[in-house]
């Protein structure tokens, strides 16, 4: 349990890794990241209760927090519109076979 709860942290900079690299590559496809901080501030409504040291990923809040310094710290660029029907998507991704892994 004690090796465990040492390697807890590792999981956890790697989460706000990943976390980071999302951001980045939200924004260089030009759509906005913002709903990624808002996923993460409405995530972290439940997170009342919880140790972080105990849990492979950070608090929603701390992830959140450190994602709007991220964004803060990277060049300005205007969200592009999508080109695409999302109803169309929709209908595509809801016709597929489902297979099982």
């Amino acid at each position: 349990v004690g090796v465990e709860l040492l390697t807890l942290k590792f999981g956890r900079e790697q989460e706000t890794e990943a976390d980071v690299k999302g951001l980045q590559l939200l924004q260089r496809a030009k759509i906005d990241p913002s709903g990624m901080i808002k996923f993460f501030e409405r995530l972290s409504e439940k997170d009342e209760g919880r140790m972080e040291w105990l849990s492979t990923h950070p608090m929603s809040i701390v992830r959140a927090e450190r994602l709007k310094a991220e964004l803060a710290a990277l060049p300005k660029k205007s969200p592009e519109p999508f080109t695409f029907e999302w109803k169309q998507v929709q209908a595509s991704l809801g016709s597929q076979p489902v297979v099982a892994p």
